[in-house]
This record gives C-alpha cells, sequence and structure tokens, in this order.
C-alpha cells in the first residue's frame, strides 16, 4: 500500500522566493541618459590612463556569452 502525502504538507515544502527576489522588479530603474554618459566618460578616462582591465580582454569576455 502506498502512502500519500497531504496536499497541505506539499505546499508547506514548496521553497518561497526571498524578498529580495521579490522586490528586485519595484527596486530596478533605468539609468538616465546622463549616468550613462558619466559611466562612458569614467571608463574612457581610467582606459587613457591606463587603469582597468584591457578592452580586447573585456571584449573577449563579451563575445564568448
Amino acid at each position: 500500500m502506498e502512502l500519500k502525502t497531504p496536499q497541505k504538507a506539499v505546499r508547506r515544502q514548496r521553497p518561497r522566493p526571498s524578498d529580495a527576489a521579490e522586490n528586485l522588479e519595484a527596486d530596478y530603474r533605468e539609468p538616465t541618459k546622463a549616468e550613462i554618459l558619466s559611466s562612458l566618460e569614467s571608463g574612457l578616462r581610467q582606459a587613457l590612463d591606463g587603469k582597468g582591465r584591457p578592452a580586447r580582454e573585456l571584449l573577449d569576455e563579451l563575445l564568448d556569452e
């Protein structure tokens, strides 16, 4: 004879999403044009100063994905 698990027990065993996962969409906002330009400018300045990782390395990584 096979024992069956009551439906209430099955529902209790299901993992619940974390609060962070539930609120992820609510907290997200698109960056403004000014923020994007500022980020690009900062990245270009770092590259010109020889800081950060080589652009070729980043581009190769992006192509692999």
